[in-house]
């Protein structure tokens, strides 16, 4: 990739495409992707990417003494909770926003 198509992407903030260019352009030389399903897995990437980086600014800037993520929600602490439903919230979340 050549210095100034690098500038523009990271200009655009496509970190995903600047840091896997060549990886993409194997993947789409070797067949395994259709141009229209190429353009979507790279918006794919970079969505995840984003909202990835949103959910640990969220985190970070919520300034919680102990950083809890659904994984290592300490249940056994709050007995009175329903650990499906709360699960089943968080599953659906990505959904609602």
């Amino acid at each position: 990739m050549n210095e100034k198509f690098q500038n523009m992407l990271k200009y655009l903030r496509f970190p995903y495409l600047v840091e896997n260019w060549n990886h993409i352009l194997d993947m789409a030389s070797n067949g395994n992707f259709s141009h229209k399903r190429l353009i979507e897995y790279i918006i794919e990437q970079e969505y995840n990417r984003k909202m990835e980086n949103s959910r640990k600014l969220r985190i970070s800037k919520a300034k919680i003494p102990e950083k809890f993520v659904i994984e290592t929600f300490p249940f056994s602490k709050q007995p009175k909770l329903n650990k499906k439903k709360i699960i089943n919230l968080y599953d659906n979340f990505d959904y609602i926003i």
